[in-house]
């Protein structure tokens, strides 16, 4: 069952503006303690919110599965981070469908060049279209994205690293269910285009929210309250890197459900309970 928020940013900022009983700064207090810990702040000062991610190895076949397929004929909204570790591919961010014109789905892909694809199936019919100019970034390089689309026989936008691209011509739209289950890091359930990197807050409005910021265990959390929680295959396991971005640092506070602050001063803490 969630844990209610106890303690979200809205009141945190508050805190921040204000000043408690007789003069004393709670903020800062709470700062300081490790309670709230800034999302800009240095690796070193990370005592309590480390920033855990998930890395896959292609090699290894990681990757995360879902039991959830995508209805299509809607609009599509993924937001998400990752680093890739390789310039070739194919290797899927994420996906919900094999790419054969018997299937039905579409995939976020770092293609063979490195350059940024969206694979569509509708059934009868294929479509690889590049977002041009959208490029690998280098080794370890985190970078966000953002995937617009309206589910139909449209064009398509990723924002990547702050830029938005057109894709190169329509994508293809399907109606009822994806072949496959949401996946991270693979397509074709799980058996390819295993992605080489690591991954962290993925978001399908509608669907899943993947914040993927746990620090054990095989389950990657939907926070969305949809429960379409992800399995860890093949041995992925969650890692700290301390060069995650602050912004999604920041998704990655976010996405706990419990910030908890005991009223007694000297047992003040947060803690990591996942939805």
């Amino acid at each position: 069952m969630a844990i209610q928020p106890v303690l979200r940013h809205s009141i945190a900022a508050s805190l921040r503006s204000s000043v408690g009983l007789g003069g004393f700064d709670f903020f800062s207090y709470f700062k300081r303690i490790g309670a709230i810990v800034a999302s800009d702040a240095e690796a070193s000062d990370r005592e309590v919110q480390q920033p855990w991610v998930l890395p896959l190895s292609g090699a290894s076949s990681h990757h995360v599965m879902t039991t959830q397929k995508v209805t299509g004929g809607q609009p599509v909204h993924v937001t998400g981070y990752f680093a890739s570790n390789v310039g070739g591919g194919p290797r899927a961010v994420f996906s919900c469908g094999g790419y054969s014109s018997s299937t039905k789905g579409l995939m976020l892909v770092q293609g063979a060049s490195g350059d940024m694809q969206l694979w569509t199936s509708n059934g009868t019919t294929t479509s690889v279209q590049y977002f041009v100019g959208a490029s690998y970034l280098g080794v370890g390089v985190w970078t966000s994205f953002e995937l617009n689309w309206d589910g139909g026989d449209t064009i398509a936008t990723l924002t990547f690293d702050g830029t938005t691209y057109n894709s190169a011509s329509t994508m293809l739209g399907w109606t009822g269910e994806s072949s496959d289950e949401l996946q991270l890091g693979s397509y074709n359930s799980g058996i390819s285009g295993f992605f080489t990197g690591s991954l962290s807050n993925i978001t399908w409005d509608g669907v899943a929210s993947f914040d993927l910021n746990h620090s054990s265990g095989t389950i990657a959390y939907d926070s969305s309250g949809s429960d379409n929680h992800g399995t860890l295959v093949n041995g992925a396991a969650w890692v700290v890197d301390a060069t995650l971005p602050p912004a999604a640092d920041v998704a990655n506070l976010e996405g706990y459900s419990e910030y908890g602050i005991h009223t007694g001063l000297a047992n003040s803490y947060r803690s990591y309970t996942p939805v």
